[in-house]
């Protein structure tokens, strides 16, 4: 009986010892791009009025989220958002157009009652995802209104390839195409009067 459970000691002993820690967690976070020097223009006449900034309900995950193919996606449980990617979005948005458009008045929704904008701006998300292949995709449709009335529209889409397709490219592929995605916005809101 005494071997026996000797026996049992060690073998517990053995098989805890060989279990083995979870990796540690990385987190990751999107950054707008770097402040522009010597901007000389200014657009103190926009007052835009930022909607809502919708998306797919994914991009409210935690985890990094992979395309492995066209219906089946894996939650990277050790690669995560350090905020909500929603949030992270639109603050990035916001940064990125206050930088290139500067003097530009952009307050988000729910404004003040003083704040009276001349546009509304509204940004669709409907793809915002990488896949396992390396490819890296961001798709929007944004809507500008002027005195409640539609202005223009239009669809802006980036692709890029990684050829490392590491968790952390993946992420930095996310976010060019972003910042791409907030020139091009910040160019078409560029000729509004």
């Amino acid at each position: 009986m005494k071997i026996y459970l000797s026996a049992f000691i060690v073998l517990m002993g053995l098989m805890l010892g060989s279990c083995g820690r979870s990796p540690d967690s990385q987190f990751y976070v999107l950054s707008p791009i770097a402040p522009l020097q010597n901007q000389i223009k200014s657009y103190k006449h926009l007052k835009i009025g930022l909607n809502e900034i919708k998306g797919p309900a994914y991009l409210s995950k935690p985890q990094v989220i992979v395309h492995y193919s066209a219906n089946e996606v894996k939650l990277e449980e050790y690669h995560r958002w350090v905020e909500n990617l929603d949030k992270n979005v639109k603050q990035v948005i916001v940064a990125n157009l206050s930088t290139l458009l500067p003097g530009a008045a952009f307050i988000s929704m729910p404004w003040d009652i003083k704040f009276r904008p001349k546009y509304q701006l509204q940004i669709d998300i409907s793809q915002f995802e990488v896949d396992v292949k390396g490819n890296s995709l961001f798709s929007a449709d944004y809507t500008i209104y002027a005195d409640k009335q539609v202005y223009t529209t239009g669809t802006l889409v980036y692709r890029q390839k990684v050829s490392q397709p590491k968790i952390e490219n993946l992420v930095a592929s996310m976010n060019e195409n972003l910042n791409h995605f907030s020139r091009d916005l910040a160019k078409v809101l560029a000729k509004l009067q």
